[in-house]
């Protein structure tokens, strides 16, 4: 019986830039997930970064979006957390190691208020968008149905949408970046 192929941190690297998931690094690697598992224990890694990666890549491809819709005067500030957030993927596909405490990834707080904003904004844009969809306003922050009849016509549904204060609900920033 051979022995299982050995993991180097640079073929985690490039599984991390190329597939991301578990499930796809242990097939680009050639070894079995508890394998690839034990060998990332050895380099110093408890858990596969993927998610991580997957996050900021997430949010980054989100910033570059608003970044192309978004008002002249808050395109500094997007320009700065896209730096942020490249900086931090790069840093962190160098050498993952690098950034682990306690075994696990830790993103810097700047990059996780980032990915944290982005994930609220995106959360409170599906919301909006099936709200509109139900014909459900919003009333002091308690979600209210509208009234049979208001709104012209439809059987309750008028496609109201929301009357809070934007995605995201810190203000300008969200509003004015909608994409």
């Amino acid at each position: 019986m051979s022995a299982a192929p050995r993991v180097t941190l640079q073929g985690v690297v490039e599984a991390l830039i190329s597939v991301g998931s578990l499930k796809e690094a242990t097939k680009l690697l050639g070894v079995g997930r508890t394998c690839l598992k034990k060998q990332l224990r050895a380099l110093g890694l408890a858990r596969w970064p993927g998610r991580n990666v997957t996050s900021v890549r997430g949010a980054l491809e989100a910033h570059r979006r608003w970044r192309e819709g978004c008002a002249p005067q808050y395109a500094p500030m997007i320009e700065e957390e896209i730096r942020e957030l490249a900086g931090w993927c790069e840093a962190l596909l160098a050498d993952p190691r690098r950034h682990i405490v306690d075994g696990s990834v830790v993103v810097p707080p700047q990059v996780n208020r980032i990915i944290q904003n982005w994930h609220k904004r995106a959360y409170k844009a599906k919301q909006a968008a099936a709200e509109a969809l139900l014909g459900i306003a919003r009333d002091g922050g308690r979600a209210k149905k509208q009234p049979r009849g208001s709104g012209g016509g439809s059987g309750g549904r008028s496609g109201g949408g929301t009357t809070g204060s934007g995605i995201g609900g810190a203000g300008g920033l969200e509003r004015a970046c909608m994409a």
